[in-house]
């Protein structure tokens, strides 16, 4: 059985991490059939994340890869930029010396 596409879903864009780089299955199911594979350091954009059951009675969070494939991988597998991962956190502070102030000067060399 297919698993929804969730519309509502945000899409992300990651990139590979894991050295071996990741493999792409059909299914978010750890045993479904593998489609292909995703190279370290390749960008990804991803859609909507499902928990499947993993080895042991474990869950394992998958994320729908949408480019530059289509398929499921571990979401370890992957990170995503720090401005996603800041999706929901406060803004930053001003700068100490206000908008508009000259900016402390530093002499180099």
């Amino acid at each position: 059985m297919e698993a929804s596409l969730d519309e509502a879903a945000p899409i992300r864009q990651g990139v590979v991490v894991a050295r071996k780089g990741a493999r792409l299955r059909s299914f978010p199911a750890l045993d479904s059939d593998i489609v292909g594979g995703l190279t370290y350091g390749l960008r990804v954009l991803c859609g909507e994340a499902v928990d499947a059951a993993g080895p042991g009675g474990t869950t394992v969070t998958r994320r729908r890869v949408l480019a530059p494939r289509l398929g499921w991988v571990s979401e370890k597998v992957l990170k995503f930029s720090r401005a996603e991962r800041a999706v929901g956190a406060p803004a930053p502070a001003p700068a100490p010396w206000g908008a508009g102030a000259d900016f402390p000067s530093f002499r180099c060399c």
